[in-house]
């Protein structure tokens, strides 16, 4: 049985697009690569975000421990349990 041209132009359209879906998903295509690249340099971003945040909360953290320190109380990590009594 001889196909119409309208059911050969469909399957030609879906395999092509099954093509370009393989290749996408291989990271291939152009706009594969355009995405990876945008991935990379927002991970980047936020890993440095990230590491931003972490040293502000260890530099607040040791200024806290020093306003403690110098006011004269224990900081938590000073204070332990009290065994003195018996």
């Amino acid at each position: 049985m001889e196909l119409s041209r309208r059911e050969r132009e469909e399957i030609e359209k879906q395999r092509a697009k099954e093509r370009y879906d393989k290749l996408h998903a291989a990271g291939k295509t152009d706009q594969a690569k355009a995405d990876l690249a945008r991935l990379a340099l927002i991970r980047e971003k936020r890993e440095q975000e990230a590491a931003k945040r972490r040293e502000e909360n260890r530099v607040r953290e040791e200024d806290s421990k020093k306003k403690m320190q110098a006011s004269g109380r224990k900081t938590t990590s000073d204070s332990g349990p009290s065994s003195s009594k018996k």
